[in-house]
């Protein structure tokens, strides 16, 4: 397990690609806090409210090339989140 000096298992990722660049943070042992910009306030929404249901607490910057098209910076995100998942969970040296 990735647990800080306080037991909280965190996961954090950075992700670049040539279409966005993503910086997520997840504490898997959270209180649903979050902090999300991805430039789509639907998707922020939605990123929302997946982390207060879920008890997570969630950090997310992501930038991208919205004015050709939204679909990079969604189908990047769940990557991202499931490699944070799994640092938390397994280690940081986990993918």
């Amino acid at each position: 397990m990735a647990k800080s000096a306080t037991g909280v298992r965190t996961g954090t990722v950075k992700r670049d690609t040539t279409e966005t660049q993503i910086a997520l943070k997840l504490v898997v042992d959270g209180q649903g806090v979050y902090k999300v910009s991805t430039g789509i306030r639907f998707f922020d929404h939605m990123l929302e409210l997946f982390t207060r249901h879920g008890g997570f607490d969630l950090t997310l910057k992501c930038t991208g090339d919205l004015d050709v098209d939204q679909h990079h910076t969604v189908e990047e995100r769940p990557s991202t989140r499931l490699s944070a998942i799994r640092r938390a969970s397994c280690g940081p040296g986990t993918l």
